[in-house]
Order: C-alpha cells, then sequence, then structure tokens
C-alpha cells in the first residue's frame, strides 16, 4: 500500500496523519502506529508483511528438516517403484515363466478335486516346465485370497520366479497370471518350498494331516450322538477309547506336518 497523489489512503489528510480503521480515531501524531483510542494497529498492512518475512525466515534459516524430508519422500517413491511388477517385462525368465504358465492353465494335470491339490499339480508342472530351461523357481502355498497365520489354513499353491536380480514373482498356475503385490498382496505371502520332493512331502503330510482330522471330527461327532440319545456306558466306554485314538493319530500327522515345514521350508510374510 502506498501514497497516491501525496495522501495515504489510511491518512486523513496531507499532514500524514493515519485514521484507525477500526473505530476511525485520528492519530495525534504522522509517527504513531497504534491507535490511542481501540489499540488497533493504523497500519495493517505493515503486519501482514512483516508475518510473511517472519514465516519466512524461520522457513530458510533452518532447511535441514526441508531437506530430510525432501530426500526421505524420494527414497520412499524409488523402494516403491523398484517393488512394481510389469507383466510385460521381456527378461529371458518372465517370458519363460508367462509361457509356463500359459501352458499349464490351458491343459491342467488336474481338472477336479480340492483346490490345494489343483493348484499344487499345476504348480509342480509349471516348475518342471521352468526347470528345464534351467530357470530355478520355488512353490509357494498359502491363501491367495486372506491372511493366514498357521499351515493347516492352507489353501493353494503357486509358483514364484526370481525374473530380476532380487525381486520375485508370483504366478497363478490355474488361471495362468502374473500376480503383482499392489493388487495381489496374499500371493507374497506363505510357505516356499524350494524342491518339488520337499513340496511332494508336505503335500503328503498335509493329506495325512486332513485325514486324521476328519476322522477325528467323525469320532467326536458319533460319542456326542451317543451321549444325547442315552446309550450306555460300555457303549460310551468303546467310542471314548475310539476318540481318544483318533485325537492321538491327529496331534501326531499335525506334529509331523509342523517339523516339514520347520526343516524344508521358509515362511515368507511381506
Amino acid at each position: 500500500m502506498g501514497h497516491a497523489g501525496g495522501i495515504c489512503q489510511f491518512c486523513l489528510g496531507r499532514d500524514q496523519r493515519p485514521r484507525c480503521l477500526q473505530c476511525g480515531e485520528i492519530s495525534k501524531g504522522k509517527h504513531d502506529t497504534i491507535c490511542a483510542r481501540c489499540g488497533a494497529s493504523l497500519h495493517p498492512e505493515r503486519d501482514v508483511r512483516a508475518r510473511r518475512r517472519h514465516y519466512a525466515r524461520k522457513i530458510t534459516d533452518n532447511p535441514v528438516p526441508t531437506v530430510l524430508l525432501a530426500v526421505l519422500m524420494v527414497i520412499v517413491v524409488a523402494v516403491f517403484l523398484s517393488q512394481v511388477i510389469r507383466t510385460d517385462d521381456t527378461t529371458p525368465e518372465m517370458s519363460a515363466f508367462t509361457q509356463a504358465l500359459a501352458t499349464t492353465s490351458q491343459h491342467p494335470p488336474t481338472q477336479f478335486g480340492p483346490q490345494l491339490n489343483r493348484s499344487g499339480d499345476a504348480a509342480v508342472q509349471v516348475a518342471v516346465l521352468l526347470a528345464e530351461k534351467e530357470i530355478p523357481a520355488r512353490i509357494r502355498v498359502g491363501a491367495p485370497d486372506r491372511a493366514i497365520s498357521t499351515i493347516t489354513e492352507v489353501t493353494s499353491a503357486w509358483v514364484m520366479v526370481e525374473t530380476t536380480p532380487h525381486l520375485w514373482v508370483a504366478g497363478d498356475p490355474l488361471t495362468g497370471a502374473i500376480m503383482s503385490p499392489q493388487e495381489k498382496p496374499y500371493y507374497y505371502r506363505g510357505w516356499d518350498f524350494t524342491t518339488l520332493a520337499q513340496f511332494n512331502d508336505f503335500m503328503n503330510k498335509f493329506s495325512l494331516y486332513q485325514q486324521k482330522k476328519a476322522a477325528f471330527e467323525a469320532a467326536n461327532a458319533t460319542y456326542q450322538q451317543q451321549v444325547s440319545s442315552g446309550a450306555d456306558q460300555s457303549t460310551l466306554d468303546a467310542q471314548m477309547t475310539l476318540l481318544q485314538t483318533d485325537s492321538a493319530e491327529e496331534q501326531a500327522a499335525l506334529d509331523q506336518l509342523h517339523q516339514l515345514v520347520r526343516d524344508q521350508s521358509s515362511l515368507i510374510i511381506l
């Protein structure tokens, strides 16, 4: 704000005595900055400019926090971009992986049965096709649609391939699709088996555990039915003995499964 024609818009006349914008009081001297009546600033535009200069000095006087924040943001963006998987990568590993997935998904080795069995057989076929081209692969087990914490909750199997150094890509052998961690994050957590022998051992022990668990649940249901129907004590005792046997066999199968997982697989949680 300035003077136009020698008269300040905050002043009454050429004597340069400013008028208060709040109450209209004319100052006694031309150098007064505070209204004697209400205490308001006689030159509010100066206060605004002063505050702006003050805040500007606070930022520029100590630029270290701003620089550190900018560097941190650059690092975060770089890490994020490094994890983004491009499905159109043309590396030999990615090309071979995509071809193996397409071949298996078009002609899966197992058409019917539980999801884990079908996906496991298909994952083995993909791994074999990649081994023929000397491309190492891992078979991962988990639940592609949700987070799980124990091996007994596994529902499916798929294949992991290191298409570029330190970047492992997930592929579904039943659909033939490459899964990105941004869209399908649960494909990037689970238990890995580096050899087909380890994976086949897991499948055998997992199947045994499921059989023993089903047997125990059936025996328990029969025992509860006999109790509710008022069966004689000898019948209940015989059923309880069978129930205890099935429970022990289920626990033994579960222990074997956990031991296998501890010895031959690596848990991956991202």
